[in-house]
């Protein structure tokens, strides 16, 4: 799931709008075929198109799966505790859903901001994904879950993504 962190940062920094759903279960593959299907597949994709953002929301599954992998510790320094908050997921039909997301707002630093992200982005029903991500980007903002605090050890993957023209590091660019 870190990796697929870091992938939406890219995708995201290339002007890509993402959206993706994540579960746990069996699958079948294929090899010859290149033929793969299964619950958690079919979880995964009805997850992802049943949200209305730029964002990847956590199927229960795989809490269920990890439990332990989502306990918040009592560390304020354990850059994990950012990672995967639960959050109100804006769905269709203006429905919200809470759960577990990938953040893939922490850590990342835009020169020109974050809202510039989501101008270059391309968007089906541009108006309601782009507010419902704005929103979520103020409350990340808020939670205080979006920098890692200097001096922290943390591996290569918790490491500060930069988006911009200018050698790094630089500071972010907007209030999101």
């Amino acid at each position: 799931m870190l990796y697929a962190r870091t992938l939406v940062q890219v995708f995201l920094s290339l002007g890509f709008s993402i959206r993706g759903g994540i579960s746990y279960g069996e699958l079948y593959r294929n090899p010859n075929t290149r033929l793969i299907l299964g619950k958690a597949l079919t979880s995964a994709y009805e997850l992802e198109e049943s949200q209305e953002w730029l964002g990847v929301a956590i199927d229960h599954s795989v809490e269920e799966a990890f439990p332990e992998f989502f306990k918040k510790t009592t560390d304020p320094n354990n850059p994990l505790n950012c990672f995967f908050p639960k959050y109100a997921v804006p769905m269709k039909k203006n429905v919200f859903k809470e759960l577990h997301i990938l953040n893939w707002r922490f850590n990342m630093i835009i020169e020109e901001g974050t809202k510039s992200l989501l101008e270059k982005a391309k968007l089906h029903n541009a108006k309601t994904k782009f507010g419902n991500t704005l929103e979520y980007l103020k409350w990340m903002r808020n939670s205080g879950a979006v920098y890692i605090k200097e001096g922290i050890n943390r591996p290569i993957e918790m490491s500060a993504f930069y988006v911009g023209a200018t050698k790094p590091p630089f500071n972010h660019g907007d209030e999101y």
